[in-house]
C-alpha cells in the first residue's frame, strides 16, 4: 500500500548530488606513444570522481604540458592552460562554485566567456591573511 515513494526521493538526491563537486584529485599515466599525462577528477558530494580534465605532455619527457577538460565534461567554463597552477585553481573553484553546467552562464566569472584567473595575492609570507586557502575538509581527507 502506498510503494515506491522511496525511489523517488532517492532519485531526487541523486540528481540533486550530481555536479556538485566537494573535493577533486588527479592520476599521472603514460600515452602509448611514452608522453606523460595527468588526468584530472572532481568528486561528487556521492563521492563518486568524475573526469574533468587532462594534462598532456607536448613531447616525449618534454616535461611541458598542456591541459583541457575533457570531451564530454559538461559543467563550468573552458579550461585551456599551459600550467598546473592554472588546473588546480580550476578545479578547486570548481568545488565552491558548485560547477554549473556548461552554457548557462551561471559559473566563474558570468558570461560563458572561459575561465578567468582568480587575482593573485600579493606576497607569500606572514602578512598574508590565512582565510584565503579554499580546501575542503573533504579534499583535505581524500
Amino acid at each position: 500500500v502506498g510503494g515506491g515513494g522511496g525511489d523517488a526521493g532517492g532519485a531526487a538526491a541523486a540528481a540533486l548530488e550530481e555536479g556538485v563537486f566537494v573535493s577533486h584529485s588527479q592520476e599521472k599515466f603514460l600515452f602509448n606513444d611514452g608522453r606523460r599525462g595527468i588526468r584530472f577528477y572532481l568528486v561528487e558530494s556521492s563521492g563518486r570522481a568524475v573526469p574533468a580534465a587532462v594534462g598532456e605532455e607536448r613531447d616525449t619527457r618534454d616535461g611541458h604540458y598542456t591541459y583541457h577538460k575533457v570531451e564530454g565534461f559538461n559543467y563550468g567554463p573552458p579550461l585551456s592552460c599551459g600550467n598546473l597552477t592554472g588546473v588546480h585553481r580550476w578545479m578547486r573553484d570548481m568545488c565552491v562554485g558548485g560547477g554549473m553546467p556548461s552554457g548557462d552562464g551561471g559559473s566563474l566569472g558570468g558570461g560563458g566567456g572561459g575561465f578567468q584567473y582568480p587575482p593573485k595575492l600579493k606576497g607569500n609570507g606572514p602578512g598574508r591573511p590565512k582565510g584565503n586557502h579554499h580546501h575542503s575538509a573533504a579534499a583535505a581527507a581524500g
